[in-house]
């Protein structure tokens, strides 16, 4: 029991540094990247949720289907979508059209 709860101490701590090295460097640099004064709180929380979900691993080309064009992309615009609290999709697409940081912390340029 010792060992499980020093394993699950473990595995916290890393994530909490994780947390930290996000908003001591990433958020900074996006910062200037973005040319924003700021970024919203939406915004920092969408992109600790796509840094520790890792969707890029999950993401499977079927060569044999559709093209597997911005498939990465249309998977973090829809963990967008639940962060956001977009109600439809369309609420999403409308949105990435007029917002420029979202599209880009999706993936498009």
């Amino acid at each position: 029991m010792r060992m499980l709860i020093a394993q699950n101490r473990t595995k916290l701590s890393k994530m909490w540094n994780k947390v930290l090295n996000l908003e001591t460097t990433l958020f900074p640099t996006l910062k200037e990247e973005l040319r924003v004064e700021a970024l919203s709180s939406k915004e920092q929380k969408l992109i600790k949720i796509l840094d520790f979900a890792e969707i890029e691993k999950n993401i499977t080309v079927a060569k044999i289907t559709n093209t597997p064009k911005d498939r990465e992309e249309i998977a973090r615009a829809f963990i967008a979508k639940s962060v956001y609290n977009f109600q439809t999709t369309r609420d999403l697409i409308d949105r990435l059209h007029i917002d420029r940081t979202l599209r880009i912390l999706c993936g498009w340029r």
